[in-house]
């Protein structure tokens, strides 16, 4: 299978997932490239929301995603943790700042936790 079919087929796994009442499609493709797009997009974690549930995948993989979330979930606590710190020290020397990007996501729960990839705090 090629990389554009693994693409693909990322695309379904997240937009069955993520959408919800869509059927998930069997994976044609090998789950390392699964895994090898979803790395790439950085939507591993998202993949790995998606089919926590899947009975078509191998334990490993399973194992291997369920890794990945929880990873994820700390990651983005962390970040969260230390972003109220931050955004009150602002607010003291009048500062007002206007959170950006992934980590407005964060704040504002729009994804399920633990699926959203965010490195940083853009403000």
């Amino acid at each position: 299978m090629s990389l554009w079919r693994a693409y693909e087929e990322v695309c379904a796994i997240l937009r069955a997932g993520l959408l919800g009442g869509l059927q998930a499609r069997a994976v044609e493709s090998s789950w390392e490239k699964i895994v090898e797009i979803g790395s790439v997009f950085l939507v591993l974690p998202a993949v790995a929301y998606c089919i926590r549930q899947r009975k078509d995948a191998p334990p490993e993989i399973l194992d291997y995603f369920e890794a990945v979330h929880v990873l994820n979930v700390r990651r983005n606590q962390a970040i969260l943790d230390t972003l109220e710190p931050t955004l009150r020290c602002l607010q003291e020397i009048g500062i007002a700042p206007i959170l950006l990007k992934g980590v407005s996501l964060l704040v504002d729960e729009l994804y399920p936790p633990g699926t959203r990839f965010v490195g940083d705090a853009d403000l």
